[in-house]
């Protein structure tokens, strides 16, 4: 029986995990923690948990052997103004977690962190390796790699294992009526109501984007590997520009793309290109296919 705890399962990231899990693993023990008191998952074992206080961490029993850590604050621009509060829950919120796990002698906890593809220097038309130079032009950028490196310290002195896997774009969604969330789901609410689609520059900022259910799954398949402990991964799916995915969506709902001019603060935070060289992920799923973009938008 493989014990799973699924922190932050409440979330875009977190309920299709669960989702995931609940219908591909069998012999599985699921625990749940999540901030919020209700849950799509009350029939589940579910437990109201607040990273950021170290006295309700303390109570978890942590005899897991997979903690997939999908708890945190999101956003780009709110992140610099609310800097305080991300780098309580998002680093503050990690450790706690850590130094709880540590506690058990014999743990065999494995953490399972996502990241993003913002702890990245955009580079015009280059694949990012894992190792490619890094830039931060937010709080919210910044939490990530430092929590990347927070378990990187706890690998090294105490035996942590983990994985980091970095996320350029995801969209879809299979839970609930939204069709999906983020830039895609921007455009979506817009062409299903007529309206059309609004591009900042050239729209040629290019980009990689992953199926929601094909980020799950790489998740699971690649973090229960050994080759994968203590390891950083950038997610596969699919490289494409702005202007093709607007494109896409604009020729399924009859609306138009209109192209914006940025302003100062938003050309500052735009991070150009991430486009993910996904050779390392490959190499371990060499058989594995993300579903296309195109084929999902018919």
């Amino acid at each position: 029986m493989m014990r799973v705890a699924v922190f932050g399962c409440n979330g875009f990231l977190g309920r299709h995990m669960v989702k995931y899990l609940t219908e591909n693993c069998k012999n599985l023990s699921l625990q749940l923690f999540d901030l919020q008191e209700n849950t799509a998952f009350s029939s589940l074992n579910y437990q109201i948990l607040d990273i950021s206080n170290l006295d309700m961490v303390n109570k978890i029993d942590f005899e897991f052997d997979m903690i997939y850590f999908f708890s945190g604050l999101t956003g780009t621009e709110v992140s610099n103004v609310e800097a305080e509060k991300f780098i309580k829950v998002n680093e503050l919120g990690l450790l706690n977690v850590l130094n709880c796990i540590i506690k058990y002698p014999k743990f065999t906890n494995k953490l399972i962190f996502p990241s993003t593809r913002l702890v990245y220097k955009g580079e015009v038309g280059q694949l990012l390796s894992e190792e490619s130079p890094k830039e931060f032009k937010t709080i919210y950028a910044l939490n990530k790699f430092s929590s990347e490196n927070i378990l990187k310290i706890y690998g090294l002195k105490y035996n942590l294992k983990y994985s980091i896997f970095r996320v350029g774009v995801p969209y879809g969604n299979e839970i609930d009526g939204k069709i999906s969330y983020g830039t895609i789901g921007f455009f979506l609410e817009l062409a299903t109501k007529g309206l059309n689609l609004g591009v900042y520059g050239d729209g040629k900022m290019r980009r990689t984007f992953t199926y929601i259910t094909d980020i799950c799954k790489q998740l699971f398949n690649v973090s229960i590997l050994n080759q994968s402990n203590c390891e950083t991964f950038n997610i596969m799916g699919e490289n494409l520009s702005i202007i093709d995915v607007a494109q896409m969506i604009a020729e399924k709902y009859n609306v138009k793309v209109e192209f914006r001019s940025f302003s100062e603060r938003e050309l500052i935070l735009e991070s150009g290109d991430t486009i993910f060289d996904d050779s390392k992920i490959k190499l371990l799923l060499s058989n594995f296919e993300p579903i296309k973009f195109k084929n999902w938008i018919v």
